[in-house]
């Protein structure tokens, strides 16, 4: 689990460029099966994965 860093600057606001991006935190997940990735995909329980270009289709 990687989690916001309460210290952070937010360098964007110097830019000009709205507020920071809003996440807490965020949780990688090692899928070293194909099959699984495009199920969890899929599935919606992961928002990326890395896919085989032989499975593009099937999403």
């Amino acid at each position: 689990m990687l989690e916001k860093n309460p210290d952070h600057v937010n360098f964007r606001q110097a830019r000009g460029e709205q507020g920071p991006f809003y996440m807490k935190g965020s949780v990688i997940i090692v899928e070293p099966e194909p099959q699984a990735r495009l199920a969890t995909l899929k599935t919606g329980e992961v928002h990326i994965a890395e896919l085989p270009f032989d499975d593009v289709p099937a999403l």
